[in-house]
């Protein structure tokens, strides 16, 4: 058996002392980072889900779900959705505004993205805000503003597509993490 190198022994020595030292806050770190990375995820492919089945926006979906992120001390991660509708008003290009503002109710209404809103027609609101609006009955008063209900396909979101996208990258991520901070660790 070949003599073994003392000076390699030493070395070897110090990166056990040092992983030893750092290991429980490098741990926790690098799965609170994997941890917000998957979470990241999670929030894009819902909220891309989302917009596909409603043909909403993206960019106005996004701002309906919100990650909390995950700390070497806190080691949770929550993605939660603020499920108001979204305004018809969002689904009209700015031409479509601009075209019909002001123009009153006709029989067509509104039609924009697939949803068609049968005797609504496009006013300034309250504070001038441009919405879409409708009468809820044959009378001048009450009207109300139009709006896409996204409540259910973000609640069919939030239920699959986490457990889904933990399952397929949580575990790549973690690694990665640990191999970088272990690098890190070693070039000190």
């Amino acid at each position: 058996m070949p003599a073994r190198d003392p000076q390699l022994d030493r070395q070897i020595k110090s990166l056990i002392k040092k992983l030893r030292k750092v290991a429980p806050i490098e741990v926790a770190r690098a799965n609170a980072k994997a941890l917000n990375t998957v979470t990241r995820s999670t929030r894009s492919r819902v909220v891309a889900g989302v917009a596909k089945q409603t043909r909403v926006k993206q960019k106005d979906l996004r701002r309906r779900a919100h990650a909390t992120r995950a700390t070497a001390k806190k080691q949770s991660a929550k993605l939660t959705s603020y499920v108001r509708p979204v305004p018809a008003v969002k689904l009209l290009t700015k031409n479509q505004i601009e075209r019909r503002l002001g123009t009153g109710t006709n029989r067509r209404g509104v039609r924009a993205r697939g949803y068609d809103w049968p005797g609504a027609f496009i006013q300034p609101g309250a504070r001038q805000n441009v919405q879409v609006f409708r009468r809820k009955g044959s009378s001048r008063y009450p009207i109300d503003v139009v709006d896409v209900p996204v409540e259910k396909p973000f609640e069919r979101g939030m239920k699959t597509v986490p457990k889904r996208v933990m399952k397929a990258r949580y575990r790549q991520v973690l690694q990665h993490e640990l191999g970088f901070r272990l690098k890190k660790l070693n070039a000190r």
